[in-house]
């Protein structure tokens, strides 16, 4: 999304500043963002990542919400090394 000067619209531009090391953007890549963003959402594809959660019945229902046990098909360790990375 661009923003600015009254105007909202869609780019597909993107501002670009180095912020890490090759080295260091290549362990980031590696540790998660690769196997991250093929599982996030896609309007051709839908979220794969949902639907790799709700494959199982949750644990716990409240509100629409649910609490789901770990699924083996998700790689824990890469969205946890890509979440601490970006934080």
């Amino acid at each position: 999304m661009l923003i600015g000067n009254g105007v909202v619209m869609h780019t597909d531009r993107q501002i670009q500043h180095p912020l890490l090391c090759l080295k260091c953007e290549d362990v980031l890549n590696k540790g998660g963002e690769t196997w991250t963003k093929a599982k996030l959402f896609d309007r051709n594809i839908g979220f794969p990542l949902y639907e790799i959660v709700v494959k199982i019945r949750p644990e716990y229902e409240r509100d629409g919400g649910g609490m789901y046990f770990a699924n083996l098909e998700i790689e824990v360790e890469k969205l946890t090394h890509l979440a601490l990375g970006i934080y």
